[in-house]
């Protein structure tokens, strides 16, 4: 084997290893839209989506360590492995992020829910409230007309009684006033 041989070897053995980087670095980029897709769908599936990325996360952490670990064997392509590498970590430390985010926007959505609901309750209650006051104010109200028309109808009673007696007293006034207008006259009429 003379030189030649050894480099025409070694120039396909390192044309083979730019071949497999290449097409590792093409499973990295697919792999980098299907995160970008994901990500895109995180703000309506929120909860899904976040289990999804956290699989997505130890997916990528088992790709790290794969990586790290084929990186020992391909001296050649160390430097576009790091690069790959310190990718991954970005979209890892991204996605992260956008987990914490979520996990905030959670926590406000239900901060507020559970304040509206507060608010829903309290005025619930004084509803509730206002309304059996209403009632007990007709019933009130209710029991004074009454209490007023009872003894309305007693005193009209009273006044018709005493009326009666008036006009009884009246009428034997009358008749004791004609019976001694008579007498008188018949007394008089004797003395003449």
């Amino acid at each position: 084997m003379d030189f030649k041989d050894i480099s025409e070897e070694t120039a396909a053995t390192a044309e083979d290893v730019i071949k497999q980087i290449d097409a590792r670095q093409e499973v990295g980029r697919s792999a980098n839209d299907k995160i970008l897709e994901s990500v895109a769908q995180l703000q309506t599936e929120s909860v899904t989506v976040q289990n999804n990325l956290v699989g997505n996360l130890v997916d990528r952490t088992v790709l790290l360590s794969n990586s790290e670990k084929e990186n020992h064997h391909f001296s050649v392509g160390l430097a576009e492995r790091s690069t790959d590498k310190y990718d991954l970590r970005g979209q890892i430390n991204d996605i992260q992020h956008l987990i914490r985010m979520l996990n905030q926007e959670i926590s406000t959505h239900q901060s507020t829910k559970d304040k509206v609901e507060a608010v829903v309750e309290v005025e619930t209650t004084l509803a509730e409230r206002k309304k059996q006051d209403a009632l007990t104010l007709v019933d009130h109200v209710t029991d004074d007309v009454n209490t007023q028309i009872k003894s309305l109808d007693t005193q009209t009673e009273l006044l018709t009684t005493m009326e009666g007696e008036q006009n009884r007293i009246e009428a034997e006034l009358d008749t004791i006033y004609d019976q001694s207008h008579n007498d008188l006259s018949k007394t008089l009429g004797q003395h003449q």
